[in-house]
């Protein structure tokens, strides 16, 4: 089935290089598949782009798989199977001490998978959303991508003269179509000039072997929030209970964290900060200083 799959998914891509293709948002979701929902409809109460949402599945638990399969199948979703497989080649280069299964080395593995299988292929702007990112606001990529081939979220690690400049994974944008020498493009973890660097690090490489690429690496919205909604998001920011959450790109993007539960937290705590996610975003689209 998931080499059926994988075919379906390039025979597509074929046709998307012959027409004009949407924008092509690719998720990959481990444990959570209630986020699928909220996701999906972040994206379609905002997004203004013609889009495709697409899911891949890369979890262990059979159960948690069929529950993904199944959201994404009731939404209307497209959903790839990530073959486990990958995890145990390794699918990128590992050096002898790390650990296969580390969340940041899935992460990475994942994402680097999926643009390999789809991604690099696709006719037009990709874009990576991390399985807890949220959309909240009114966006377009396309505007947002005008004279630019990539943008994302800066990360630094090192310093001085080994000072490692990369893009964060969770939240890239690539213009196909623009990027020269785009298979290069690497996300992975581990060592860049002898510095540890998390998920996506290695896209340092491709920063400095391209520096003639236009990236943006920060948004500033013309729009002014209505007062109800910025009444919200100043109450978020209130809430100690919402722990370590961050917004993006002038409160665009919002990023619940930890939502793979990489650092173990209990159930009870993501319990609770779920509930309060869900009742911010509801929040939010009651405040929506558009009529949708």
């Amino acid at each position: 089935m998931n080499s059926l799959l994988v075919i379906f998914s390039t025979l597509l891509c074929a046709f998307c290089s012959i027409i004009e293709c949407k924008v092509l948002i690719i998720s990959h979701h481990y444990n959570r598949p209630d986020f699928i929902e909220r996701q999906y409809e972040g994206l379609k109460r905002y997004l203004s782009d013609e889009y495709e949402f697409v899911v891949f599945n890369d979890a262990v638990n059979p159960a948690i798989k069929e529950q993904i399969a199944a959201t994404c199948l009731a939404l209307g979703l497209r959903c790839i199977d990530i073959p486990q497989e990958i995890h145990d080649k390794p699918y990128l280069f590992r050096f002898p001490v790390e650990h296969y299964h580390h969340p940041a080395v899935r992460n990475s593995n994942v994402v680097q998978w999926s643009l390999d299988q789809i991604g690099f292929d696709h006719n037009g702007i990709v874009v990576t959303l991390d399985s807890d990112i949220f959309l909240i606001k009114p966006f377009s990529v396309e505007e947002f991508m005008q004279g630019y081939a990539l943008a994302g979220i800066s990360q630094y690690r090192g310093t001085g003269e080994n000072l490692v400049h990369y893009l964060w994974i969770g939240l890239v944008f690539m213009d196909m179509n623009q990027l020269p020498d785009k298979r290069s493009l690497n996300f992975n973890c581990g060592r860049v000039n002898d510095v540890s660097v998390d998920a996506g690090g290695h896209t340092a490489e491709y920063l400095r072997a391209h520096p003639e690429v236009p990236v943006r690496y920060d948004f500033q919205s013309n729009d002014i929030d209505c007062d109800k909604r910025s009444a919200v998001l100043k109450s978020m920011r209130d809430r100690h209970d919402l722990v370590n959450i961050e917004l993006f790109y002038d409160t665009t993007f919002f990023h619940y964290r930890g939502g793979t539960n990489w650092d173990n937290q209990s159930v009870s705590f993501h319990e609770k900060k779920t509930r309060e996610l869900n009742s911010l975003l509801e929040d939010l689209w009651e405040a929506s200083c558009t009529k949708n």
